[in-house]
Parts: C-alpha cells; sequence; structure tokens
C-alpha cells in the first residue's frame, strides 16, 4: 500500500484533478522508487513518475499539471496577443500614413480622374478610424 505524501503548498501542489475537477483528494503518493499522483475523489491516477530520483514529489507534480490542450490554448492565446500588438502597429503606420496623405493630397480638383477617387476612398477610410 502506497504511503501518503504529506502536500506542502505552493509549486508543488497539484492542480484539480483534470478528470472530475476536483482539487480536494487529490494526492501524492510514494511507494518505493515511484511517485503517483492520484484523485481520491474519482480514483484518477498518474502520471507514475518511475525514476531513480522519483523520491522528488515535484516532478511527478509537474507531469500531473501538464494538460496539453491548455499548453496549446496558452501558446495561441500568447500568438494572439503578440500578433495583436503587430497589428495595432501597424495601425499606428496606417493611420499616420492617412494623415500625411490627407495633409498632402487635399486637393480640391475633382476631375474624375482615378487619383480623385483614390483620395476620397482614403479621405473615408480616414474619417471612419477616428
Amino acid at each position: 500500500m502506497p504511503t501518503t505524501y504529506s502536500r506542502p503548498s505552493g509549486p508543488t501542489t497539484p492542480k484539480a484533478c483534470p478528470f472530475c475537477g476536483k482539487d480536494r483528494g487529490v494526492e501524492t503518493y510514494i511507494d518505493g522508487d515511484t511517485v503517483l499522483i492520484g484523485c481520491t475523489a474519482c480514483l484518477a491516477d498518474g502520471p507514475y513518475y518511475p525514476e531513480p530520483d522519483s523520491t522528488q514529489p515535484a516532478e511527478a507534480v509537474k507531469l500531473w499539471d501538464t494538460r496539453p490542450i491548455e499548453a496549446a490554448l496558452i501558446h495561441d492565446i500568447e500568438r494572439a496577443a503578440e500578433a495583436n500588438g503587430v497589428l495595432a502597429t501597424e495601425n499606428e503606420k496606417l493611420r499616420s500614413l492617412l494623415v500625411e496623405f490627407e495633409e498632402l493630397y487635399s486637393l480640391d480638383v475633382h476631375d474624375g480622374s482615378e487619383i480623385d477617387d483614390f483620395v476620397l476612398e482614403a479621405r473615408a477610410l480616414l474619417a471612419a478610424t477616428k
């Protein structure tokens, strides 16, 4: 029968059970050279950490806390935040260019040329971004 390891608080405290969601009852067990994290609520267990230095519960907790879907979502959120920052920077550059364009080409000549259409579209875009 495994010996219950008294869990310290802090980074070696396991996350809630990924199966039932309960955080009470998630325990760390040491049995010989094997460390095991298990949930007493739904009886899920694992991962086992059968290494020579497996008496280090922090390593077993790290494995228990590894949730691939969470890691993927965190990665996606970080990438989206980074992309958002890049887009915000680019947006500011484009706004600045539109203001400059408006100042340079604020012509009152409307002869139906392509540049007039472009100026009108740029003015409309500038107005929409204010």
